[in-house]
């Protein structure tokens, strides 16, 4: 499943940026519009919640396409997302050399994100949120520029600015009829003013408060919105964080545990060793001692065979001279007979 992303402030949404989403939508399983909370911009013309209203009002048609609020960084949006593709139109080759850097950016923080550039359509080159909102600080008719739900919540804002204005008028002359009354005898508090003129006054207050209290109501709606954000945002961060922490806590009971083994590992390698050592000591000194007692009792072998071999040669010499004495006493006997 592809899933994009079309990312951007849409202060406000135009017709260019519309054709954008459904080009994209044709081309991807689902997308997702993302409006940023641009902190560039000191003074946005619309809050980022009706900015969000306007959108979702003008991609009502476009099962696949679904806007969302988004403050931190897009790389992280797309990744909550498992969205690899980001969308963006270009106008003209300053567009290009821009989101060219971005889509670069981008990539950097996430190798997996791929930037797609739609070329905007020839009918909607020359205008950008920017010249709106220049036609609608001028008042310009702007049908054919942003979509019918920005001209309807335009009207709205319009309507509710008159209203305002209007009850702003009544209560003034209101608060000078009271001023310009006359004082009630003997009484520095009290006054007297035409009650009719005054009624009327209250009632047409009365019949445009109901639109003022529901532009107040917006505006707290749209500020709860924001702040529901907000705490959502925040919450996602101290997951995060917590996963982190309990990652390195994790990775730091495995190190030390691995430091522990190898450690255990070395000890007892160091005692095998040395129990061999002196085995091999051991050995060996039996070893040699056997070999020089072998070697001992080969000497004394020896000593004893030299012994008896010098007591039997001087047996036997002492045999030899015998009997040559005697060979030599009978010869002299013989000679002295003849």
């Amino acid at each position: 499943m592809k899933i994009a992303i079309y990312p951007g402030s849409f202060d406000p949404i135009t017709l260019g940026h519309l054709d954008i989403i459904r080009r994209a939508a044709r081309c991807f399983d689902k997308v997702f519009v993302c409006v940023l909370y641009n902190c560039d911009k000191k003074a946005p013309m619309f809050s980022p919640e009706k900015r969000l209203e306007m959108i979702r009002h003008a991609v009502a048609e476009l099962p696949n396409v679904e806007a969302e609020l988004f403050s931190g960084l897009l790389a992280d949006y797309a990744r909550e997302k498992k969205a690899s593709i980001l969308v963006k139109g270009v106008r003209n080759a300053t567009d290009f050399d821009l989101e060219y850097q971005m889509a670069a950016i981008n990539r950097g923080i996430w190798e997996e994100l791929e930037t797609v550039f739609l070329p905007a359509c020839g009918a909607y080159q020359h205008f950008s949120s920017t010249m709106v909102r220049e036609m609608i600080r001028y008042g310009q008719p702007l049908d054919k520029y942003v979509p019918l739900a920005v001209v309807e919540e335009l009207e709205r804002q319009k309507k509710a600015d008159e209203d305002g204005k209007n009850l702003q008028r009544l209560l003034d002359m209101l608060y000078n009829m009271i001023d310009e009354a006359k004082s009630a005898p003997f009484s520095a508090e009290k006054c007297t003013i035409n009650r009719d003129e005054a009624l009327d006054i209250l009632t047409e207050i009365r019949s445009r408060m109901p639109l003022e209290i529901k532009k107040a109501q917006e505006l707290i709606r749209a500020r709860e919105e924001y702040i529901a954000s907000a705490k959502k945002e925040v919450e996602k961060m101290l997951r995060q964080a917590e996963l982190d922490a309990k990652t390195i806590v994790s990775e730091s009971e495995t190190l030390q545990r691995a430091r522990m083994k190898s450690a255990e590992i070395i000890r007892r390698a160091e005692e095998r060793t040395g129990e061999l050592y002196r085995v091999a000591n051991s050995y060996t000194e039996d070893a040699l001692r056997r070999t020089e007692e072998a070697i001992q009792m080969a000497l004394d072998e020896v000593r004893q065979s030299r012994t008896r071999f010098r007591a039997a040669s001087n047996e036997q010499m002492q045999q030899i001279r015998s009997g040559a004495a005697a060979a030599l006493t009978e010869e002299t006997a013989e000679n002295g007979e003849k």
